[in-house]
C-alpha cells in the first residue's frame, strides 16, 4: 500500500515538475515570442521608413539652383517614315549622344498585325498571300489611341503609356530608361512595376534627358497637326523613299509577293499619296517645326544634309579657338536655345543599310509598270517620278 502510495506520489511529483516546467517553457516562448514579434515589428516599420526616403529623395528632388534653370527647355524630335524606307540612319545620329532618349517605333504595337510581323520565323512559315495581307495589315492603324500614346510619350508619363499598350515600354524604349536608372530604382522598380512610385520613378529618369527622339513608320500625317499645336517645341522631320525602292526591299525581305501586289501596292501607295497631303498641309502652318528629306538625297550627300538637318533643329557649329583650333572636332552652340546636346550631329556616324535605287534589279518589268502606274501621284508628290527611269 505505501509502496503504491510511493509511486503514486513520485509519479504525481514527477508529472508537477513535468507540467510546471512545460508551462514555464510556454510561458519563456510566448515571452520570447512577443520580443520576436516586436523586433520583427521594429524591423519591418524601419524598412518601410528606409523605403519611403529613399523613393522620396530619388522621387522629390530639391528645387534646381540658378545654375541648372538656366538649362534649355526639354525638346522632342519626331522621325515619321515608312518600313524599310532608311530612316534608321537618321534615328543613329541621334543615338550617339548620352543625353538624348530615343524611343523606337512606339506606334507599332498599335498596328493591327504588328505581333505577327515581330515574329520573322513565323513569317517565313507564312504562304506569300498571307505575307502579303500581313504587310496590308500593318498599314491598319488603331487611330484612336495613337493621339494619347505620343502625347503621353512627349511628356514622359510613363503610367499612361503603359494604360495605352504595356508591351511599348519593353520594345520601344525599356532598355534605355532602364540602363540609366541606379540599382537601388532598378530594384524599386521590379518591386513596385510600372505603376505608382515605379512609373514616378522612370518618369523621372525620362525627364532628364535633354532631347526626347521618337521614330515610328506607323504614324497616320492627319495628326500632325494635332501634335504639333499641343507640343510647340516639337519638330518634325519626315523621311521618304521610292516607294518602288521600298517595295523592292519588301521583296528582298521575302515578305512580299508581287503576283498578289496590285491591291496592296494600291494600298500602300494612296496612303502615302495622304500622308504626303497631310505633312504638305502641317508644314504650310507650321514651317518652322516640320522638314522633309528623302533618304535617297541623304545618301548621296551627308554633309549637306546634316547640316539641314542641324539648320533645322537650331544648332550652330562654330570652331574651337585656342591651341586645339586645328582639329577637326567643334564645340556646338545654341541657337535660339532650341536643341541641346553635349556632342555634334555628325554625318560621319550616318550608316545606311541597303538603300538599293536600283528596284528595276529586283523587281520584275510589269510590277514597276504596274507600280509606276498607281504610285503615280506619290511619285510626282515627292518629286520621284522620273526618279531612277
Amino acid at each position: 500500500m505505501l509502496a503504491k502510495k510511493g509511486i503514486l506520489n513520485w509519479t504525481l511529483f514527477h508529472r508537477i515538475i513535468i507540467m510546471s516546467r512545460i508551462m514555464s517553457f510556454l510561458g519563456m516562448h510566448k515571452y520570447s515570442s512577443r520580443l520576436t514579434r516586436k523586433r520583427r515589428g521594429r524591423h519591418v516599420v524601419f524598412t518601410l521608413c528606409l523605403l519611403i526616403l529613399v523613393v522620396c529623395v530619388i522621387v522629390f528632388r530639391p528645387p534646381p539652383s540658378n545654375q541648372q534653370t538656366e538649362r534649355p527647355r526639354r525638346n522632342h524630335v519626331l522621325i515619321v517614315s515608312y518600313f524599310r524606307a532608311g530612316s534608321s540612319a537618321i534615328r543613329r545620329l541621334f543615338e550617339q549622344h548620352d543625353d538624348v532618349l530615343v524611343w523606337e517605333d512606339p506606334v507599332a504595337p498599335l498596328a493591327a498585325g504588328w505581333r505577327h510581323m515581330h515574329h520573322d520565323e513565323r513569317m517565313r512559315n507564312q504562304r506569300d498571300r498571307d505575307r502579303a495581307l500581313l504587310i496590308e495589315e500593318v498599314s491598319q492603324r488603331e487611330d484612336s489611341q495613337v493621339e494619347p500614346l505620343l502625347s503621353a510619350i512627349l511628356s514622359c508619363d510613363i503610367g499612361a503609356v503603359y494604360q495605352v499598350e504595356p508591351a511599348v515600354l519593353e520594345w520601344a524604349v525599356g532598355r534605355q530608361l532602364y540602363d540609366a536608372m541606379g540599382l537601388v530604382e532598378r530594384m524599386l522598380f521590379v518591386t513596385l512595376g510600372p505603376f505608382g512610385l515605379g512609373a514616378g520613378i522612370l518618369s523621372n529618369r525620362c525627364l532628364q534627358f535633354g532631347l526626347s527622339v521618337v521614330r515610328t513608320t506607323h504614324l497616320p500625317m492627319r495628326h500632325l497637326p494635332t501634335l504639333v499645336n499641343a507640343n510647340p517645341d516639337l519638330k518634325v522631320i519626315f523621311v521618304p523613299r521610292d516607294p518602288r525602292s521600298i517595295v523592292s526591299s519588301w521583296v528582298e525581305m521575302d515578305i512580299f509577293d508581287e503576283s498578289l501586289s496590285h491591291r496592296v501596292t494600291k494600298k500602300f501607295c494612296d496612303g502615302i499619296s495622304h500622308d504626303v497631303m497631310n505633312f504638305n498641309r502641317a508644314a504650310a502652318a507650321h514651317p518652322q517645326s516640320l522638314l522633309r528629306m528623302r533618304i535617297e538625297d541623304t545618301q548621296s550627300d551627308p554633309a549637306s544634309s546634316l547640316a539641314t538637318i542641324n539648320e533645322f533643329l537650331n544648332i550652330c557649329k562654330t570652331p574651337q579657338s585656342g591651341p586645339r583650333a586645328e582639329s577637326k572636332e567643334h564645340t556646338w552652340e545654341l541657337r535660339d536655345e532650341q536643341i541641346h546636346l553635349k556632342r555634334s550631329l555628325d554625318h560621319r556616324t550616318l550608316v545606311f543599310g541597303e538603300v538599293d535605287e536600283d528596284w528595276g534589279r529586283v523587281l520584275g518589268s510589269e510590277t514597276v509598270k504596274l507600280m509606276t502606274d498607281v504610285c503615280k501621284h506619290a511619285l510626282v508628290k515627292l518629286s520621284y517620278e522620273s526618279f531612277g527611269l
